[in-house]
């Protein structure tokens, strides 16, 4: 159809928050992992996805909350 995939307020294209993610080098990652959830609609069926996305935002400074497995990540 040719529409823009529906975005909350945070994750505006140019956002400081996408910006955030893009100055780590992570884009990539989080791009995938917000075109799996639409795709599914259902975050949780893209654990690749989240998990390629927060060792990203790990090894390179970001800060990550929780992670796919249910532990929490060292901060």
């Amino acid at each position: 159809s040719g529409e823009a995939p529906t975005r909350l307020p945070h994750q505006a294209a140019g956002s400081a928050w996408e910006k955030g993610i893009e100055a780590l080098g992570c884009k990539k990652q989080f791009d995938a992992m917000q075109e799996c959830s639409l795709e599914l609609n259902d975050w949780r069926k893209c654990s690749d996805q989240v998990w390629a996305f927060q060792k990203c935002m790990k090894e390179n400074g970001g800060r990550v909350a929780g992670s796919v497995d249910g532990k929490e990540n060292d901060q």
